[in-house]
């Protein structure tokens, strides 16, 4: 019987999505079949500790809810999540949603 990526990785981020996008996308040409359970459970750590800061600050607040600034009030808080952040230039707008890119850097020589 074969083992299935999330069975093996027990994440709650989906895996056979993730694959499928890293496929279609051609970022590169081949998927290994332990890249997109190491690429979810990536995605899973991050927003369960941006999460985890968020609503700590929410309880703190006494707050029920929590929104899209302090999301950002979260990132730019934490030390490591601030530093992501610059290096990955990620944001959440209001009319967009959460954007995230890599920034392109010019090599001068």
């Amino acid at each position: 019987m074969k083992k299935r990526a999330n069975t093996t990785g027990r994440l709650i981020f989906p895996v056979a999505k993730i694959g499928i996008k890293l496929v279609s996308r051609r970022a590169v040409k081949r998927v290994a079949l332990s890249g997109p359970v190491f690429m979810s459970a990536v995605l899973e750590y991050l927003t369960s500790a941006i999460l985890l800061v968020a609503g700590d600050n929410q309880n703190a607040r006494r707050l029920k809810l929590i929104k899209p600034q302090h999301l950002n009030h979260a990132m730019q808080n934490t030390s490591d999540l601030y530093e992501l952040k610059t290096t990955i230039k990620c944001g959440i707008k209001p009319t967009e949603g959460l954007v995230m890119y890599i920034e392109e850097r010019t090599t001068k020589g």
